[in-house]
């Protein structure tokens, strides 16, 4: 009876053992089912920050693109101004030249100069202003649209280094 006993007991603290391991493996289980859904939390964050991104450096390489192009279009303009401001000084050189041709010829007849020379004198003169004055516009023009071009590059290159250091980072 008392090997029965004894062995009873000896199970019975078998048991107790088993029962105490088994909820220190439930405990663990459940510490480790909670640290997984910590995990799974974190990676569907780090997810959606990556999705994030890519739509962020989507919408940059968009926008720089835009830049680029706007910056082409400047160069355009400025090519065109250019242009016309060259074109303007030919005619004002063209102009500046009859003016000094009418007044040579001016000079020579001045006795004998009758009103329709003395008008043309005048048109010539009228014509070398308003060329003059159309230069002075166009410089202002082209000096306004350079310094545009200048802000849209610089622009352009901080959105680069930007969208750089968003990929260095990422």
């Amino acid at each position: 009876i008392d090997e029965a006993d004894s062995e009873i007991q000896k199970r019975v603290s078998d048991m107790a053992k088993i029962e105490r391991r088994a909820t220190l493996l439930a405990n663990e289980k459940e510490a480790s089912l909670k640290a997984l859904e910590q995990i799974e939390t974190q990676v569907n964050a780090y997810m959606d920050a990556e999705d994030y991104m890519h739509a962020e450096l989507k919408l940059r390489s968009k926008e720089i693109e835009a830049l680029r192009n706007e910056a082409f279009s400047t160069k355009d303009k400025i090519r065109q101004l250019e242009h016309d401001k060259d074109s303007a000084l030919e005619a004002l050189h063209a102009s500046q030249q009859a003016l000094v041709a009418a007044e040579e010829a001016h000079a020579m007849s001045q006795e004998a100069c009758n009103t329709a020379a003395y008008d043309s004198l005048c048109e010539k003169q009228m014509q070398m202003l308003e060329l003059e004055a159309q230069i002075v516009c166009l410089k202002g023009e082209l000096e306004q649209v350079r310094e545009r071009m200048v802000r849209v590059q610089a622009a352009a290159e901080r959105e680069k280094e930007a969208r750089e250091r968003e990929i260095e980072q990422g």
